[in-house]
């Protein structure tokens, strides 16, 4: 029987956001969690992506709460988010994970827990684009459609698919993370410049010589390192620490 690993991040906000009451209270308006509410709306998403995927289990992936590797390496990584939860955020996730088998590491995103664990799984579920830099597993888009694509579901990427789309991020950057990629480099030019490569040696060395035109090699291996979402043993356990990507590693 398949296996499915949820973002928990993503279907936590989207429940505790959702299942928001407000109150008049002391002559203002006071907002609580509905947790009945809010365990029925995490319910109803794992079920539909287990009945889209055909799995028998799901395990749910946090981001560590406290800290995040990548705000190591740059401080303006996701520094225009204030981040402020929803009411009630936590407390809801302590009860899915009593309810929920759940994985959470010390440093990394839950992004990071899924494909750290990809090997393990069929499928994932997650609407994040950057997942597709994690090769060898189907995906589960929970919001496609409100997005106004046609499938909820997207076939595994081949490692050079997934390599081609880390550096095409790496290039363009990322606004809702906060890591702005190549000067001058958009996601068009980035396209322009990678489809034509025929192995990752041959686009690494285009996505180098782009940044040398303003910046230099240092910044391509960090902004490649923002954007990479780790894989299978990009960890180690004993640290508690990513193992970050190098050039010809």
């Amino acid at each position: 029987m398949a296996d499915l690993i949820y973002d928990g991040d993503e279907v936590l906000y989207v429940a505790a956001r959702s299942a928001q009451e407000e109150y008049e209270f002391d002559g203002g308006v006071q907002r609580l969690l509905d947790l009945e509410k809010a365990k029925d709306i995490v319910e109803s998403r794992i079920a539909d992506a287990m009945e889209a995927t055909g799995c028998s289990s799901v395990t749910l992936a946090f981001s560590d709460r406290d800290n995040n590797f990548r705000r190591d390496l740059a401080d303006y990584y996701k520094r225009h988010r204030t981040g402020e939860k929803p009411v009630g955020y936590y407390f809801l996730k302590e009860h899915l994970q009593a309810l929920y088998v759940s994985v959470e590491y010390p440093n990394v995103e839950a992004d990071d827990v899924m494909g750290l664990l990809s090997d393990d799984f069929d499928w994932m579920a997650s609407s994040d684009k950057d997942m597709n830099t994690i090769p060898g597993i189907h995906r589960f888009d929970p919001f496609a459609f409100s997005r106004g694509h046609r499938s909820y579901v997207h076939s595994p990427q081949s490692n050079w698919e997934a390599d081609l789309f880390w550096l095409k991020q790496t290039l363009s950057g990322d606004s809702s993370d906060g890591y702005k990629g190549c000067k001058g480099v958009g996601p068009k030019k980035a396209d322009r410049h990678l489809d034509e490569c025929e192995d990752f040696d041959e686009a690494w060395s285009v996505v180098v010589d782009l940044f040398n035109i303003k910046q230099d090699e240092d910044e391509a291996v960090l902004q490649a390192r923002l954007a990479r979402i780790l894989r299978p043993s990009e960890y180690d356990s004993l640290s508690k620490q990513p193992i970050l990507w190098t050039p010809h590693s």
